[in-house]
């Protein structure tokens, strides 16, 4: 029996163990699952925790087709007005946050975003170095080597997760993307899992000037 048919038959109580117990029987950890707040955000880099420090610069927007804004209409006190900077590669567009916007603030644009119907995404950018980073809903993993097909799908049907591409620059590796909850949550919990040698968001780098 598929998996979408077995939680349709699942009541609230023991959905959660079935998810415990399908992670379990996956050899993944359940330890990032709840990360939430964007000061305690953090990857993994050759098996080491790198922290990751949130922009108080800049937030990314993903609009649906034909569905762009300046959300300085929406969030006037907040927002930069009328700057902005396109990403066309990346479907992304950046909205410059006014200077010392607290962390609260920049939630409570995130959270109003979200419920938007035209648009697709909202995503946080990360200070790194010279650099900042966006994440998307994209990660990349690698899977060791002889873990098949199947088992990969098994693992990404589990994470509510699709394939993107099958990359040919490295063994076993994919472009993955998360359908619903956070790409870097996700990719933290596929680091724990023994199918894989890595895992880490599939970052959109920005050069600062």
């Amino acid at each position: 029996m598929k998996r979408h048919i077995l939680l349709k038959i699942l009541n609230k109580k023991n959905f959660g163990i079935f998810i415990i117990s399908l992670l379990a029987s996956l050899g993944c950890g359940l330890t990032t699952v709840n990360q939430k707040s964007s000061s305690d955000s953090y990857y993994y880099s050759d098996g080491i925790k790198v922290q990751l420090n949130p922009s108080r610069e800049y937030i990314a927007v993903r609009f649906k087709a034909g569905k762009s804004f300046h959300i300085s209409s929406r969030f006037p006190l907040f927002i930069v007005p009328h700057d902005k900077i396109e990403l066309t590669k990346n479907r992304l567009v950046l909205f410059y946050l006014n200077e010392n916007i607290a962390e609260a603030d920049i939630l409570k644009i995130q959270n109003g975003l979200n419920n938007d119907q035209n648009i697709n995404m909202v995503a946080r950018v990360f200070d790194s170095g010279r650099n900042s980073m966006i994440i998307t809903d994209e990660f990349i993993a690698q899977f060791h080597p002889g873990i098949s097909e199947a088992v990969i799908s098994k693992l990404n049907q589990s994470f509510n997760v699709g394939i993107i591409e099958k990359v040919n620059w490295s063994e076993n590796t994919y472009i993955l993307q998360t359908r619903s909850g956070d790409a870097l949550e996700t990719a933290n919990q596929y680091h724990t899992c023994k199918e894989v040698i890595y895992a880490h968001p599939n970052f959109v780098r920005i050069l600062n000037k």
